[in-house]
């Protein structure tokens, strides 16, 4: 064999790229879930700016259609988590009344849930208090 030397070369180099991509996937394998955000500490900060809100805070204490700012709130809430994987659900009671989530929805994780006693102005002594309920939960895949 004349050119041994190159045969011997290209057999070394195969050799050598079969054990780094070896390494590459067993490292790949053993690589851990990104951690995910804890949805419990997600919601306060933003029921805090919806009560900082001079506007909407008068919105949801004078509200006569519920359903209308449920609405606002969740659409708010939505652009703000900017999240496709997670749902929400938005509940507006007065605030001696408990807020339940209805329907309970089809997911096989937790449902994280925060709420917020709004009210009105002081000016304005006509203001009923609310309960602002928020639901959080994860698609079911």
């Amino acid at each position: 064999m004349v050119n041994k030397r190159g045969f011997m070369r290209v057999v070394e180099s195969t050799i050598a790229v079969i054990l780094i991509l070896g390494a590459l996937v067993f490292l790949s394998s053993h690589r851990e879930a990104p951690k995910s955000r804890d949805l419990g500490t997600v919601i306060p900060p933003l029921l805090d700016e919806i009560a900082r809100n001079l506007t909407f805070r008068e919105d949801v204490a004078n509200s006569l259609d519920e359903e209308i700012i449920e609405e606002d709130v969740k659409e708010v809430l939505k652009e703000r988590l900017n999240a496709p994987t997670l749902n929400l659900s938005v509940e507006l009671c007065n605030a001696t009344e408990m807020c339940f989530l209805e329907p309970y929805p089809d997911t096989d994780g937790d449902i994280f849930s925060s709420e917020r006693v709004i009210s009105g102005s002081i000016k304005n002594s006509t203001t009923e208090t609310k309960r602002l309920k928020v639901f959080l939960w994860r698609n079911a895949l």
